[in-house]
């Protein structure tokens, strides 16, 4: 036996973990606790090394529904490998509780950050550092995976003045002031979008409301709500109401900003930005565009074979076509029928493994149509143009995890 195993234990089921072994992590010091994890720095032992280990508190897996749904997340963040992400590096589960084991930076958050400076950052640096979270979290976009918990606390500065990205979809309640935890809506209530608030359908533009919150209170340090004296305050004015544009709260700051900033926030996801690359460029940074980022919502390239129920305006019956690609947008199909450009259609179709929950349904209109001569078959794109929340959620959630996890996650479906 080495000496690893033999300082391996049974890990306590309450209380600090702080130095115990389990497996051969040791842990060393407890970095922060929060309403879903504590977090130390812990030492490999076998690759001696530091690494960062988030213990999920137990209350969370001793739910099925929410022990999977942690389970997997943690295996979406570990395959998003961006420099601009912080690295998982594995997964431990004694049967009563869950060690996410990441990379171990050395640094502060930039909330951390926000707090030695006395609050204010020069804005060129604001800048630097959203040019590299806007790299990290467009990537993860670019792989239909939302953040919906980015805020100053999430974010990471190395010495080198690096930033990255942490916590996709594990530490969704939010431990900044006692009384959040009071909330029952997932995110950090300072820094959600209205349809997040509201319990909509969200995608990438609620990444960037929140990015935009965040940079509003990085460049005035001021958030832009700070007189919100209570969670549902802060819901509420996050929903209705909107604040004054940066340079009002500081004068020192380029004009130009406001229009930036204040777009990012809009209240309708439909007039902010609607990607990382796109609010980039509009500060004057040189994001390239991840691959796919422009838009991840319509282009139908996730492969899916199932057969789709269509209706076109003024038909008299449905005709049945299969899928063979589909987005949170809209889908590909073949059909033997052809139909015009800008025809609406009506559809029905079932997800893999989602027969009980009934048959998806939208209303749709033909972007594209090409015929295949050797099969005579037609190949048509259909752009969503009417779907309930509901089954935009379903369907998003199915694209994400198939994007990432690939054919595992139709398997587990």
């Amino acid at each position: 036996m080495s000496q690893e195993d033999s300082n391996t234990m049974v890990v306590p089921e309450e209380g600090s973990l702080q130095g115990t072994t389990v497996g051969h992590y040791r842990f060393d010091e407890l970095l922060g606790s929060g309403a879903t994890a504590d977090v130390y720095r812990a030492h490999d032992l076998r690759l001696q090394r530091d690494v960062a280990i988030k213990a999920i508190n137990p209350e969370i897996l001793a739910d099925p529904e929410k022990a999977e749904r942690t389970l997997k997340e943690a295996r979406i963040h570990a395959r998003l490998e961006h420099v601009n992400i912080v690295r998982i590096y594995d997964l431990l589960q004694d049967g009563k509780r869950l060690f996410l084991v990441m990379r171990y930076l050395r640094g502060r958050s930039l909330a951390g950050l926000m707090q030695a400076e006395g609050g204010r950052l020069d804005h060129q640096d604001v800048l630097g550092y959203l040019d590299h979270v806007l790299r990290g979290v467009g990537f993860a976009h670019s792989m239909g995976v939302v953040h919906l918990d980015l805020k100053p606390q999430n974010i990471q500065i190395t010495p080198a003045g690096e930033a990255l990205v942490m916590d996709f979809g594990i530490a969704r309640l939010s431990d900044e002031r006692p009384d959040e935890r009071e909330s029952h809506v997932a995110g950090s209530p300072a820094y959600m979008a209205p349809e997040q608030i509201r319990g909509e359908y969200t995608d990438a533009r609620a990444d960037i409301y929140a990015l935009g919150i965040a940079l509003y209170q990085l460049l005035t340090a001021r958030h832009p709500f700070t007189q919100a004296r209570t969670v549902m305050e802060m819901l509420a004015w996050q929903t209705k109401r909107m604040p004054a544009p940066p340079s009002t709260v500081d004068a020192s700051l380029p004009m130009e900003l406001d229009e930036v900033v204040m777009r990012a926030i809009s209240k309708d996801p439909a007039d902010r930005y609607r990607s990382c690359a796109e609010f980039a460029n509009a500060l004057g940074l040189q994001v390239p565009v991840a691959k796919d980022e422009k838009d991840v919502r319509w282009d139908p390239r996730v492969r899916y074979r199932g057969r789709v129920r269509m209706l076109s305006d003024g038909g008299m019956a449905f005709v049945q076509a299969r899928c063979i690609n589909i987005s949170a947008g809209g889908m590909a199909i073949f059909s033997n029928i052809t139909y015009k450009r800008g025809a609406k259609i009506s559809l029905e179709w079932l997800l893999p493994g989602q027969l009980e929950r009934g048959p998806m349904q939208a209303r749709a209109e033909v972007a594209w149509v090409h015929e295949e001569q050797e099969t005579k078959r037609f190949r048509i794109g259909l752009r969503f143009t009417s779907i309930k929340d509901e089954y935009k959620q379903r369907l998003s959630d199915f694209i994400r995890e198939v994007m990432v996890l690939g054919e595992e996650a139709e398997r587990t479906r």
